[in-house]
C-alpha cells in the first residue's frame, strides 16, 4: 500500500512539471493587473466638399432693346472637377437710382465644360452700373479612411 501511495505522489509531482523542459508549470494568479488602452482602428467616413471650378471671365456689356438700355452681366464658369453638378451664379447689379438687386441663374456643368451665366438688368441711358457676383458651387460626397481610437481593457 505504501508503494501505491508513493507512486501516486510521484505521478502528481510529474504532472505538475513541464515535460518538455523539466520546469514547474506556472500557475496564474487569480488577481490580474488591468488597464485601459487606446486601440487604433480604421474607419471610413463620408464628407461633402465643394466641386472645384474656376471663373474664366466676368464682365458687363450694355445693349439696346427697342428704346430700353440694358446691362448684361456675364460670368463664365468652368468645372475643373471630375464630377458634374448644378452651379448657381448670383449677380448683384448696383445703380444710384435702384440700389442693389441680385439675380440668380443656374446651369448643370459637366467636368471640363465652360458655361456662361447671363443676367440682364434694365438701366437708364447713361446710368452707371456696377456688378458683383458670387458662384455657389454644388457639393460632392467623398469617402476617406481615417484612424480612430477606441478604449479597451488589457490585462496582464
Amino acid at each position: 500500500m505504501k508503494a501505491i501511495v508513493g507512486l501516486c505522489i510521484l505521478l502528481l509531482l510529474l504532472a505538475a512539471c513541464d515535460q518538455g523542459t523539466g520546469n514547474a508549470i506556472k500557475i496564474k494568479s487569480p488577481i490580474q493587473k488591468c488597464k485601459q488602452v487606446e486601440v487604433p482602428y480604421d474607419a471610413i467616413i463620408e464628407e461633402k466638399i465643394p466641386i472645384k471650378y474656376e471663373v474664366m471671365n466676368a464682365y458687363t456689356e450694355n445693349f439696346l432693346d427697342g428704346f430700353d438700355v440694358w446691362t448684361a452681366g456675364r460670368v463664365l464658369v468652368r468645372n475643373v472637377d471630375s464630377e458634374s453638378g448644378q452651379f448657381t451664379v448670383e449677380q448683384t447689379f448696383t445703380t444710384l437710382k435702384d440700389g442693389s438687386r441680385a439675380l440668380r441663374s443656374s446651369h448643370y456643368i459637366m467636368p471640363g465644360e465652360t458655361v456662361e451665366f447671363r443676367s440682364d438688368y434694365d438701366i437708364d441711358m447713361g446710368e452707371d452700373v456696377s456688378l458683383t457676383y458670387k458662384v455657389i458651387e454644388p457639393k460632392k460626397t467623398v469617402t476617406k479612411t481615417v484612424t480612430k481610437y477606441r478604449t479597451e481593457e488589457q490585462c496582464d
